[in-house]
């Protein structure tokens, strides 16, 4: 759906993500980056409501931080967590 691009896993299960959805292994970080060259295009370049929409389809509960902020804001992102199996 981003020809000449690809998602990159900006996060990790440690440090500022420990005890939250990441630490416990239910949450990514994406960002979009062409394969190229790593750019990783900014908010306007791109609609990141698109890739929102494809994380949901996955099953995945989101947060575009692209478009809006978050208190553990890290910079512009798409948040995709999974809820915990029953």
């Amino acid at each position: 759906d981003f020809p000449g691009y690809r998602l990159a896993i900006t996060c990790t299960t440690g440090g500022q993500h420990a005890g939250t959805a990441h630490g416990e292994g239910r949450a990514l970080d994406l960002v979009l980056e062409r394969i190229r060259d790593g750019y990783r295009p900014d908010t306007h370049e791109f609609d990141s409501s698109h890739l929102e929409k494809l994380a949901r389809q996955s099953g995945f509960e989101t947060l575009n931080e692209y478009l809006q902020g978050s208190t553990w804001w890290t910079g512009p992102h798409l948040h995709a967590e999974a809820w915990p199996m029953p």
